[in-house]
């Protein structure tokens, strides 16, 4: 008799261990926040009474109807959230993931009812065919089209005036060739300064969920404001307040919002292009690609496809776009990341920098910075307002290399905004930092312990001595 109750019991755990193991953990995840949402709607509803058990928990297995008002509530936020009144750039995703969300924790175990289960791929194909359809009116196939580098730059270049926060985070985006999920979960604590150049380092991926494959991506001081991360980063650092300031570098600002930080900046990006539109700064034919079909991994496409016309090896560039690995990554080692030059060569290009890139085996650009005397003596607690909140000792990694890269960055913004405004209106949030406001003559003192950037032989490649 026990050994019955054993081979059952070790059935149901086999049964219950394939269930969880079924989807990747960072999907379980997302539907853990999804089912989460959909206990608080049917909370929330007025039929609650129909949907809810005596411990205020949704019936299980569940009824049609909340099933169908909760995708309902779902399509239509989508709707309010695009700019322009469609869903095309939000795609699909959204749907399919609260579908198999309310299956995998409305449904344990148990087979979907047909009528629901018919609802379900009904709600899932009609999000798509709205999606294709707008494609295809469009006359253009592909969901995200790819831009020239040149509409890239105008398009950073007027997002630095008007959207200084999105500026940062496209550019981020466009430089690492990352998805915007990817980069929305950068931390303080995944940038590290090595030399010349600042590193980020991101553990995972969507085709590398164990971070196996991961490296540290370079990035490099820029002379172009508009394709400088380092000053970008470098503002978002002197303009962000204590109380938004906090271990990831854009979840901060807009965790409280109710589509999550990707989303947001897609829409930031739509209303930005369709500014740039109505302002004249740009044509909307010069864009040569619809207007509405223009997303964040288009900026990610374009970038890849730039990458292409200089001479990287595919495999390096497909490393950095964390592009799912094939066998000549196999054989290669793709475990190391590609070949640190033509890392190093992708990450100047994509700064603007081809005019050094391939004499890097004689010259390089020294970008401007401190020494480490003068690094060591500056007062940051008085222009960075975010100083004293990544100070917390419970988090040493962030500190220590939030600390470590802080004076490159200053040095960047100092460099480009110190003797010019580069074109910033004059109520940006720079010019009302403490560093511009009440700290001006420590800051024209800080300029002039600043050295400047140079090009100078690689083999006086030791900096801030």
């Amino acid at each position: 008799m026990f050994g019955i109750i054993g081979i059952i019991e070790d059935a149901t755990q086999f049964e219950e261990a394939s269930r969880t193991h079924s989807y990747a953990e960072a999907t379980i995840t997302e539907f853990r926040r999804i089912w989460n949402r959909f206990i608080a709607f049917c909370r929330e509803s007025t039929l609650s009474s129909f949907f809810l058990d005596d411990e205020n928990n949704p019936i299980l297995p569940l009824q049609k109807l909340p099933c169908v008002l909760f995708i309902r509530t779902i399509t239509l936020a989508r709707l309010v959230a695009a700019v322009d009144g469609t869903l095309r750039y939000l795609g699909p995703g959204s749907i399919n993931n609260a579908v198999g969300a309310l299956k995998y924790y409305g449904f344990p175990n148990q087979a979907v009812p047909p009528d629901l289960l018919r609802f379900f791929h009904n709600a899932s194909k009609s999000q798509a065919r709205l999606v294709a359809r707008e494609r295809f009116f469009n006359r253009h196939p592909v969901q995200s089209q790819g831009l020239t580098w040149k509409n890239i730059k105008r398009i950073l270049a007027y997002a630095r005036r008007h959207d200084p926060d999105l500026h940062c985070f496209l550019l981020n985006l466009i430089q690492s060739v990352s998805r915007g999920e990817r980069v929305s979960n950068e931390g303080w604590a995944c940038f590290d300064w090595i030399e010349d150049h600042l590193t980020c380092m991101l553990h995972t991926s969507k085709c590398d969920q164990a971070g196996q494959y991961s490296y540290s991506k370079q990035f490099f001081f820029s002379n172009d404001v508009d394709l400088c991360l380092v000053t970008a980063l470098g503002k978002k650092l002197m303009t962000t307040s204590p109380e938004n300031a906090g271990p990831f570098v854009y979840k901060s600002n807009i965790r409280n919002t109710e589509c999550g930080p990707v989303q947001t900046f897609e829409r930031r990006l739509k209303a930005l292009l369709r500014s740039m539109v109505a302002s004249g700064d740009i044509l909307e034919d010069e864009f040569g690609v619809p207007l509405d079909s223009i997303t964040l991994h288009s900026l990610k496409r374009s970038a890849y496809r730039f990458l292409r016309n200089f001479p990287v090896p595919p495999s390096a560039i497909k490393s950095r776009a964390e592009h799912r690995s094939g066998m000549e990554h196999t054989y290669a080692g793709r475990d190391e990341g590609p070949n640190p030059n033509d890392d190093a060569t992708m990450g100047r290009v994509l700064a603007g920098l081809m005019h050094c890139t391939f004499c890097t085996d004689q010259f390089y650009l020294v970008p401007p910075h401190f020494s480490r005397n003068s690094a060591s003596m500056i007062y940051y607690e008085r222009i960075v307002p975010m100083f004293s909140s990544m100070q917390n000792p419970s988090n040493a990694s962030s500190k220590i290399r939030f600390n470590k890269i802080l004076p490159y960055l200053m040095a960047a913004v100092l460099h480009h905004y110190h003797c010019s405004d580069q074109g910033l209106p004059r109520l940006d949030k720079l010019f009302q930092s403490p560093m511009w406001t009440t700290q001006v003559i420590y800051r024209t003192h800080l300029y002039n312990q600043l050295q400047d950037a140079t090009f100078v032989p690689k083999m006086h490649r030791n900096l801030c001595t």
